[in-house]
């Protein structure tokens, strides 16, 4: 999807769909937790930070072996509490950063940019087939695929490496967006509003019943935070492609 029509119909269905119910905000919940966790054990992870406390450490464990599953249950079938439409930046590797190292816990739909391709689309039938409770869409600062097209749009500087991605974002992109953090969140309210209002049947039967719920986030490089947008925050950016 590279032109991007924002309708009221549209924006309601987003509306309702980012009203979590309370099984999905309990997974938000948990989400928030792993972040913070992953926080606290940044030494775990890199060399240049100081190590874990013990106490951080085994709030880490304890919370890890909360979200262990069973092996045969898990070898028979998938049941994912979230599906996460992220980008495949090596830095913001979903399990890592929210602290979820269970299997079959977390579905990952990863490409650079977190562009909702068709493929992106039709691989999250799979966790909407299995009543999966959140959809989460989540973009980062000083992403790669950002900062292409931030460039192309201030400049006459191209990146045909990066041409679909830069055609799905530069398009619809209200003209005054053109700092590369503000295009990801944009993104990530335009994957959103894509994926609520697509065609496809299996989506459209899980947001109706309800099951489903959907979320956008943005994480933070520097400060390695997770921070969910709030739905006025992402029809405020949508209602500027109408302006």
């Amino acid at each position: 999807m590279t032109d991007l029509f924002i309708s009221d119909e549209g924006l309601k269905k987003l509306e309702q769909s980012m009203n979590l119910s309370l099984d999905a905000k309990k997974i938000q919940e948990e989400l928030v937790i792993g972040n913070n966790l992953f926080k606290e054990n940044l030494g775990l992870y890199f060399s240049d930070k100081p190590e874990p406390s013990p106490e951080a450490i085994k709030k880490l464990s304890e919370f890890q072996k909360k979200l262990r599953v069973n092996s045969q249950e898990a070898s028979e079938h998938q049941e994912p509490k979230v599906a996460i439409v992220g980008c495949s930046d090596s830095r913001v590797t979903p399990h890592i950063i929210f602290s979820r190292l269970a299997l079959n816990d977390t579905f990952s739909v990863l490409n650079a940019g977190n562009i909702l391709s068709p493929v992106a689309l039709e691989s999250l039938n799979v966790p909407a087939s299995h009543n999966t409770t959140l959809i989460l869409f989540l973009g980062h600062t000083n992403c790669g695929a950002m900062n292409a097209c931030a460039k192309e749009r201030t400049s006459l500087q191209k990146n045909q490496n990066m041409a679909i991605i830069i055609d799905t974002i530069g398009k619809s992109a209200p003209k005054e967006i053109k700092n590369a953090d503000e295009l990801a969140v944009y993104n990530v309210a335009m994957d959103l509003y894509n994926f609520v209002n697509s065609n496809n049947d299996g989506i459209k039967k899980a947001l109706e019943s309800g099951i489903t719920k959907v979320a956008g986030a943005i994480y933070d490089m520097k400060t390695f935070s997770v921070s969910f947008l709030d739905y006025i925050t992402v029809a405020n950016l949508l209602n500027k492609v109408r302006e």
